[in-house]
Protein backbone atom coordinates (compact mmCIF):
# COMPACT_ATOMS: atom_id res chain seq x y z
CA UNK A 1 0.00 0.00 0.00
CA UNK A 2 2.83 2.51 0.50
CA UNK A 3 4.59 2.07 -2.31
CA UNK A 4 1.24 2.39 -4.48
CA UNK A 5 1.29 5.81 -2.43
CA UNK A 6 4.52 6.98 -3.09
CA UNK A 7 4.25 6.31 -6.69
CA UNK A 8 1.11 8.05 -6.86
CA UNK A 9 2.54 10.71 -5.35
CA UNK A 10 5.81 10.75 -7.63
CA UNK A 11 3.52 11.08 -10.99
CA UNK A 12 1.69 14.03 -9.70
CA UNK A 13 4.78 15.67 -8.59
CA UNK A 14 6.17 15.24 -11.84
CA UNK A 15 2.56 15.94 -13.31
CA UNK A 16 2.71 19.43 -11.67
CA UNK A 17 6.48 20.27 -12.49
CA UNK A 18 5.91 19.54 -16.64
CA UNK A 19 2.53 21.27 -16.62
CA UNK A 20 3.18 24.61 -15.92
CA UNK A 21 2.83 27.48 -18.69
CA UNK A 22 6.39 28.45 -18.69
CA UNK A 23 5.57 31.84 -18.55
CA UNK A 24 7.76 33.75 -15.71
CA UNK A 25 7.11 37.41 -14.97
CA UNK A 26 9.72 39.45 -12.92
CA UNK A 27 8.77 41.80 -10.06
CA UNK A 28 9.56 45.73 -10.67
CA UNK A 29 11.91 45.06 -7.12
CA UNK A 30 13.11 41.81 -8.03
CA UNK A 31 17.08 41.28 -6.49
CA UNK A 32 19.23 38.60 -8.17
CA UNK A 33 22.61 37.56 -7.04
CA UNK A 34 25.38 37.01 -8.95
CA UNK A 35 26.78 33.04 -9.22
CA UNK A 36 28.94 32.38 -12.13
CA UNK A 37 30.37 33.46 -15.36
CA UNK A 38 30.32 36.88 -16.44
CA UNK A 39 29.64 39.54 -14.10
CA UNK A 40 27.71 42.74 -14.66
CA UNK A 41 27.38 43.31 -10.64
CA UNK A 42 27.31 41.32 -7.34
CA UNK A 43 23.47 42.25 -7.36
CA UNK A 44 20.91 43.49 -9.66
CA UNK A 45 17.26 45.13 -8.82
CA UNK A 46 15.67 45.97 -11.32
CA UNK A 47 13.88 48.63 -9.52
CA UNK A 48 17.46 50.58 -8.22
CA UNK A 49 20.75 51.13 -9.65
CA UNK A 50 19.60 52.49 -12.59
CA UNK A 51 19.00 48.47 -13.74
CA UNK A 52 15.99 47.73 -16.29
CA UNK A 53 14.73 45.14 -18.27
CA UNK A 54 13.09 46.21 -21.63
CA UNK A 55 12.15 43.30 -24.01
CA UNK A 56 15.38 40.83 -23.64
CA UNK A 57 17.93 43.75 -22.84
CA UNK A 58 19.08 44.88 -19.57
CA UNK A 59 19.70 48.36 -19.11
CA UNK A 60 22.75 50.27 -16.91
CA UNK A 61 22.51 54.07 -17.01
CA UNK A 62 20.69 53.63 -19.91
CA UNK A 63 23.12 52.01 -21.70
CA UNK A 64 22.41 48.18 -23.04
CA UNK A 65 25.06 45.86 -21.56
CA UNK A 66 23.52 42.61 -21.12
CA UNK A 67 21.16 39.80 -23.38
CA UNK A 68 18.39 37.67 -20.96
CA UNK A 69 18.73 34.59 -22.66
CA UNK A 70 17.16 32.36 -20.78
CA UNK A 71 14.77 32.58 -17.46
CA UNK A 72 14.81 29.02 -15.60
CA UNK A 73 12.25 28.68 -12.61
CA UNK A 74 13.90 25.40 -10.68
CA UNK A 75 10.74 24.46 -8.81
CA UNK A 76 12.31 22.07 -6.15
CA UNK A 77 14.49 24.61 -4.71
CA UNK A 78 11.78 27.56 -5.40
CA UNK A 79 14.29 30.24 -7.07
CA UNK A 80 14.50 31.86 -10.17
CA UNK A 81 17.80 31.68 -12.24
CA UNK A 82 18.61 34.61 -14.99
CA UNK A 83 21.02 33.08 -17.63
CA UNK A 84 22.41 36.97 -19.07
CA UNK A 85 25.22 37.25 -22.14
CA UNK A 86 27.47 39.96 -22.16
CA UNK A 87 26.89 42.21 -25.24
CA UNK A 88 30.56 43.06 -25.60
CA UNK A 89 32.23 39.45 -24.65
CA UNK A 90 29.48 37.27 -25.48
CA UNK A 91 30.47 35.46 -22.33
CA UNK A 92 27.51 34.19 -20.46
CA UNK A 93 26.54 34.67 -16.58
CA UNK A 94 24.00 32.98 -14.31
CA UNK A 95 22.15 35.37 -11.43
CA UNK A 96 19.70 33.84 -9.02
CA UNK A 97 16.59 35.36 -7.18
CA UNK A 98 17.24 36.67 -4.26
Amino acid sequence: MNKKIIYLLTIILFTMISCNDKIIYLDDDSSFKYSEGFHLNDVITFSVNDYYLQNDTIYQNQKPVALLIKIEQRYLIGDIVLHIKDLQSNNIGRYIEK
